[in-house]
């Protein structure tokens, strides 16, 4: 009785909500954990099995990928896809699916959950997950996680605890979570990255994992992709031979025929498991998004969902709101790329300057409690290689949320000349309208059929988002 009546009062919580113009993400799941403490465990029993995907970068978008491999496969499904990934998004979206045991005759949907790294000892324990897929770990939110070492002990605790009927999936390319595998009494698979034509000459500066995490000795590289993600051997630790691997990458600059978003952007996987091979044209940019549909389709095929039809859902996706997502406005295109952390903040910024032409860029940073109130991240970013674009130099850049002066100051010294630069402060709790005069000032400024790149932080960008929203250029998140 207590947990159908956590349900009720939950799903009237974010009909309300959602009458407001809000989220509904939190607030039925906090009212459903508050009546019933025991809410997620319960109802995560109704469900086939769950998949829990945690890391630093890449968990929307890789959970994202293995939604629609489901669904590609016929399969209902439970998703968070709005990203709320503690305790409280779980249970939102416990409560609010209506048919939680999935739909069509014998068919009960699995849970695709979406899990901050914190979270995941309470999270595993409470949705007894058949499929863990860990991303990576780089350093994000240092007031919140601690150093990566922390963090890592939190996936371990969750790790560990799982039964040898589980099946985890790990980044064999990230020594800090390659690590995570050792000592397991359940089945471990890997997924990485095989072609180096598009490695780096070297570790970029804002590296994270460099040493052994048994001996603290210096990592040996041979290949390095994205951040501290590569081949590398150590004292005590060596690269894991991935099952799930990337045997050629090809851009859309390679001069290949396959999906391309509208500036162009896209890849062409072509990705080998076990003696199945396929060619994965995806939609979106960067060699960070192949490691996404990398550690999708290792964990799909986990879930006895096919290599084929997984491959074919996630060639056909689109970004996820405000991960490299375009929205047309007024004859303009906005194109959306959260920032939140050196690593990912370093790929957003190489990504829009492999793009061609002038580029006109707005960077909005706040520091709430989901974005991190520590914001130093910054001065580890390389927004140095703005001035150097190779694609083409930035004509017109603005700052602003409520860090948009701190924002100004590390373009300063970035070597930007910031007399010129708006900053669109925003001041106190709010963020309405200092974001949407933002957006629609720099709109205003950007010519017919031009390009208005955003770099927000994760709450700016959800106000960016609401302004659209309101404006009418997208759809809710959760519609």
């Amino acid at each position: 009785m207590r947990n159908a009546f956590a349900g009720i009062l939950s799903r009237a919580l974010a009909a309300a909500a959602k009458l407001r113009g809000g989220g509904a993400t939190s607030l039925p799941g906090l009212a459903a954990l508050r009546l019933d403490p025991g809410f997620i465990r319960k109802r995560a029993a109704a469900l086939s099995g769950s998949i829990v995907i945690t890391g630093t970068n890449g968990k929307t978008t890789t959970s994202r990928f293995i939604g629609n491999a489901f669904a590609q496969a016929g399969r209902p499904v439970v998703h968070n896809q709005s990203g709320s990934n503690l305790l409280r998004g779980i249970a939102s979206i416990l409560a609010t699916t209506k048919r939680r045991g999935g739909s069509g005759r014998g068919k009960r949907a699995w849970g695709i959950f979406e899990v901050d790294e914190a979270t995941m000892p309470d999270a595993c324990r409470a949705l007894k997950p058949r499929v863990v897929v860990v991303t990576n770990l780089f350093r994000d939110q240092l007031d919140r996680y601690g150093e990566l070492k922390r963090t890592a002990e939190y996936l371990r605790t969750a790790l560990v605890a799982l039964p040898k009927s589980s099946t985890v999936i790990l980044n064999a390319d990230d020594p800090l979570v390659a690590a995570l595998g050792q000592g397991l009494r359940c089945r471990v698979r890997y997924f990485g990255i095989e072609d180096t034509a598009h490695s780096r000459p070297a570790l970029p500066h804002a590296a994270d994992a460099v040493s052994d995490p048994k001996s603290g000795a210096l990592l040996r590289y041979t290949a390095v992709f994205v951040g501290h993600l590569g081949h590398y051997r150590g004292t005590s630790l060596r690269r894991p031979k991935p099952q799930v691997r990337l045997t050629r990458f090809r851009t859309a600059g390679d001069g290949r025929v396959g999906t391309k978003d509208s500036d162009g952007a896209g890849s062409l996987l072509t990705i080998r498991s076990g003696r199945r091979t396929v060619e994965l044209p995806l939609q979106l940019p960067g060699m960070y998004n192949a490691y996404n549909a990398l550690a999708a389709l290792a964990g799909a095929e986990a879930a006895k969902v096919g290599i084929a039809p997984a491959a074919e859902a996630i060639a056909g996706t689109a970004a996820v709101f405000g991960r490299q997502e375009t929205v047309e406005v007024d004859g303009r295109h906005v194109v959306i790329g959260l920032i939140k952390n050196p690593t990912g903040a370093n790929e957003v910024i190489r990504t829009l300057s492999e793009t061609p032409g002038k580029k006109r860029l707005l960077v909005l940073i706040n520091d709430n409690f989901a974005d991190g109130r520590d914001v130093s991240w910054l001065w580890d970013t390389d927004f140095e290689a703005l001035r150097g674009s190779k694609g083409g130099r930035i004509e017109r850049l603005a700052v602003g949320g409520r860090r948009g002066s701190d924002m100004a100051l590390r373009l300063k010294y970035a070597g930007f000349d910031t007399r010129d630069v708006p900053v669109y402060e925003v001041s106190g709790g709010g963020g309405r309208d200092g974001i949407d005069g933002a957006l629609r000032q720099e709109l205003a400024a950007t010519p017919d059929g031009g390009t208005l790149h955003v770099f927000p932080t994760y709450t700016a960008m959800l106000e960016l988002r609401r302004a659209l929203t309101r404006a009418g250029h997208v759809k809710h998140y959760l519609d």
